[in-house]
């Protein structure tokens, strides 16, 4: 990825999507559902790297930050959650 041309690199690709649907379309929310239950930790992992990450609400000079940043990342795979809160996102 570090030689690929923007438009197939998969991570900046990705973090420029996150940055879209947080900040232009103002989601507030990103559910991380994993298709299956070998990949458990997956939404706890990513809470981690995601929130701790990018949920700053301070500058790094101590001002406050003037956009949103990082979403709330939860979630559970999908066997757990059809019947947790499925109902709830349709």
């Amino acid at each position: 990825f570090q030689t690929a041309p923007l438009a197939r690199n998969l991570p900046a690709l990705m973090g420029l999507i996150g940055w879209w649907h947080r900040v232009i379309c103002k989601y507030p929310a990103r559910a991380v559902i994993p298709y299956d239950q070998r990949l458990s930790r997956l939404p706890a992992y990513l809470q981690q790297l995601d929130m701790e990450s990018n949920g700053k609400s301070v500058t790094l000079d101590g001002g406050a930050v003037t956009t949103p940043t990082g979403p709330l990342v939860w979630g559970e795979p999908g066997t757990n959650g059809q019947h947790a809160f499925f109902q709830l996102l349709h």
